[in-house]
């Protein structure tokens, strides 16, 4: 979503995470960053998205993933008491796992 040019997220977006369910993901993101819906990095993820285009400081994006590390547990303690099947926690728990060390906050 854009207003008056600036790049914002709506609020739930990608709110159920449904690329543990497809067994041939070629996508890993819905609409394109920088171009890309796969093969996503942390420049793309953390310089691009976040602080070129959605003009986030430096300090506000330590924030952001500081506050992502902290809630690492208690995530995925709520996924082993979700609804998921243990297929699908697995599976939703090595996708975390994938994407926070993109992020390096593994």
């Amino acid at each position: 979503m854009t207003e008056q040019g600036k790049v914002t997220l709506s609020p739930c977006y990608d709110l159920v995470n449904s690329t543990i369910e497809y067994k041939e993901q070629d996508e890993e993101i819905a609409l394109p960053l920088k171009g890309k819906k796969k093969h996503l990095t942390r420049n793309i993820l953390v310089n691009y998205f976040g602080m070129e285009r959605c003009e986030l400081t430096t300090k506000s994006v330590d924030k952001v993933l500081e506050s992502i590390s902290v809630s690492v547990p208690k995530w995925k303690e709520l996924t082993d008491h979700s609804f998921l099947s243990n297929e699908m926690k697995e599976k939703y728990h090595g996708l975390l796992e994938t994407r926070l060390k993109i992020l390096r906050i593994l």
